[in-house]
């Protein structure tokens, strides 16, 4: 990873240089955030990590409601990615896959994951950060659902009452 800081809200947002998982050309940002016709949530995933796994159904759930707005970039291989789509329901359009060295987190100054950003363009049309955040949260994942449009809430009472109300990565 590089030296570079956590980017805070207001930071420009940096291109991210992973490759789409459904067509394998690069990403641009710009495309994303022109598509949307609002902001993006990005998420960086690993399969190996437990706190991903656990938040990987419900960033699907998002995705559904809104696969414009949601870009989920896997720092895994096709084929550990193949088993995510399957086992989650994810989107293969929302994934990009990114193998070390992990460019577009270490622009992003991501440490740890799971790890997400809220990316929106400004006044003069730039990507900017808008909000970030890491770990499973419920709140922030709620919050994420009702901003695509998700309606009254992503989680069941079930599953409220069951996972944890923060999970770190």
């Amino acid at each position: 990873m590089s030296a570079t800081l956590y980017l805070r809200a207001g930071s420009p947002a940096p291109s991210i240089a992973a490759q789409d998982y459904a067509t394998r050309k690069t990403n641009s940002l710009d495309e994303r955030l022109s598509s949307s016709g609002a902001s993006i949530f990005i998420y960086w995933i690993k399969s190996e990590c437990p706190t991903c796994r656990l938040a990987l159904p419900f960033i699907a759930r998002i995705a559904r409601v809104a696969p414009q707005r949601v870009f989920v970039v896997m720092q895994d291989d096709r084929t550990a990615i193949a088993s995510v789509v399957q086992a989650y329901g994810l989107l293969p359009d929302v994934i990009a896959s990114e193998e070390a060295p992990y460019t577009s987190a270490d622009a992003y100054g991501i440490t740890n994951v799971p790890t997400w950003f809220e990316v929106a363009r400004d006044d003069g049309g730039k990507p900017v950060v808008k909000d970030s955040g890491m770990a499973f949260v419920q709140k922030d994942l709620e919050g994420h659902f009702a901003a695509v449009g998700g309606g009254a809430s992503l989680f069941s009472e079930e599953e409220r009452a069951r996972l944890p109300v923060l999970q770190p990565g």
